[in-house]
């Protein structure tokens, strides 16, 4: 199987030009997750794709990557198809997009040096200095801070520091050029390390971590805002 990519406008259009083996439907899913992770709205066009695997099971990888970033502000997955079968399986399972207009977003591009997580931090002070985002901050310059200190230790590449807010939900993703992906580790009390991902963990609605095409990933977490305390 072939995958065409192009891009139109601030959209990264997917086309497979064959869907005829389990193994294809692997690839276009694992495709769809790469661009989702550089691009907010991806569009998967089966308008001239040979399809001879069963609709539900094409329906079931298409799902599963809108899916998981179904939580990130202002991420949009559209398949255009022919195929009502494909269609009939896939209404009611692609999170709905609200307007591209109510989504905020804002990048830099930081160097991997030790005040990084210090830039990161005064970068999103600045950000969230302009957006309607109060209940955040808080939570926000820890996640950052961890995630921007990760890439610095594990990565030592540029790293690509990302803000979206839509509603409520404040995404925060950090990008780099590091083939490895994170895992949450168990350190132990007396350790003085290695509990970020912890963190993120325990702070964030979600996160996920998706593999950037030409090398690397990019890590993103999702931040609810808390709720202001009651005037006394």
């Amino acid at each position: 199987m072939d995958i065409s990519w192009t891009q139109d406008g601030d959209s990264r259009v997917l086309a497979p030009d064959r869907l005829t083996a389990d193994e294809d439907l692997r690839a276009l899913h694992d495709a769809l997750l790469v661009a989702l992770a550089d691009a907010d709205t991806v569009v998967c066009d089966l308008t001239t794709c040979q399809v001879e695997v069963a609709a539900p099971e094409l329906a079931d990888a298409l799902a599963r990557a809108a899916t998981t970033v179904e939580d990130w502000p202002g991420a949009v997955l559209t398949v255009v198809t022919p195929q009502g079968d494909v269609r009939s399986q896939l209404a009611g399972r692609l999170p709905a997009p609200l307007p591209a207009r109510s989504v905020r977003a804002a990048r830099r591009v930081i160097e991997p040096v030790l005040r990084a997580p210090a830039l990161g931090r005064a970068f999103l002070r600045e950000i969230l200095a302009g957006w309607p985002a109060g209940g955040h901050q808080d939570d926000a310059l820890v996640v950052v801070d961890e995630l921007v200190a990760n890439a610095v230790l594990h990565a030592g590449t540029e790293i690509e520091l990302r803000f979206a807010l839509q509603d409520d939900r404040l995404g925060i993703a950090v990008a780099d050029r590091a083939p490895a992906r994170p895992s949450i580790g168990r350190p132990g009390e007396s350790a003085e390390s290695g509990r970020g991902l912890l963190l993120v963990d325990a702070l964030a609605r979600s996160w996920h971590v998706l593999p950037r095409r030409g090398g690397g990933k990019v890590i993103r977490a999702v931040l609810v805002a808390s709720a202001a305390p009651a005037n006394r």
